[in-house]
């Protein structure tokens, strides 16, 4: 249980860390240094935390629209093709049975739901353990902005390159902002399939795994960490 996890944590753990802040994401240089909530970004990993919560969410996005027709579905009569009795051949019933051709299946695939509850302590453990692995494996990066001066797809492709990102993952927000999120910034990486651009309240486990490279904004790093204050129960 979580009790008793916290009754065997490593004396590093929770314990505030320090990280570079870089100007933007085209002009990656040092401008200065902040920290990093030891709550959220240095925990003990728990891979079967994050485990778990990358099968829920799978499992919450599985469509489970999946149908095929039952024999009475098909678009057959329901007629008996031949007579019970006095043909000598086995007996059969409609047109649509399982058995034949192009028949109705026996057990129709229906609609369904495939999503669990999860504990929310479980998903915030999680989320924390995958923080601090990006954080260990110096992955993961702060910004002062995530602006650039137009909605350019060639200068985000141009500065990845120049960094050797295969694919990032932006979490941002600005509040005087429609969509909270920088527009040109949001245009610009909306064609590139490697590259995620993601309001701070969306952040999650799945998609923090699916990406090489995490960057933080100021202002979003800021967000996260007051959200995060409240929280209980964490090992």
């Amino acid at each position: 249980s979580l009790a008793m996890q916290e009754q065997t944590l490593p004396d590093w753990a929770g314990a505030d860390r320090e990280i570079l802040v870089h100007k933007s994401l085209t002009e990656m240089e040092p401008i200065g240094v902040t920290m990093l909530s030891g709550k959220m970004f240095n925990a003990p990993i728990r891979m079967d935390l994050v485990h778990e919560v990358v099968r829920w969410q799978r499992r919450k996005r599985r469509q489970g629209t999946s149908k095929t027709k039952g024999r009475w579905e098909v678009a057959y009569s329901g007629r008996k093709l031949r007579p019970q009795k006095g043909s000598g051949r086995a007996r059969m019933g409609d047109r649509g049975a399982p058995h034949l051709y192009k028949g109705g299946d026996a057990h129709p695939k229906r609609p369904q739901d495939w999503s669990y509850p999860l504990s929310v302590d479980v998903r915030r453990n999680g989320l924390r353990s995958m923080l601090s692995e990006k954080y260990r494996q110096g992955k993961l990066w702060v910004v002062n902005s995530a602006e650039i001066e137009r909605a350019d797809t060639q200068i985000l492709i141009d500065s990845f390159v120049k960094l050797g990102w295969y694919s990032v993952m932006i979490v941002d927000y600005q509040k005087d902002k429609v969509k909270q999120l920088p527009p040109n910034l949001d245009q610009a990486q909306f064609p590139l399939e490697n590259v995620l651009l993601m309001h701070v309240q969306g952040m999650n486990v799945y998609d923090m795994m699916s990406f090489h490279h995490l960057v933080f904004t100021i202002p979003a790093l800021r967000k996260f960490e007051q959200r995060c204050m409240k929280y209980k129960n964490l090992y």
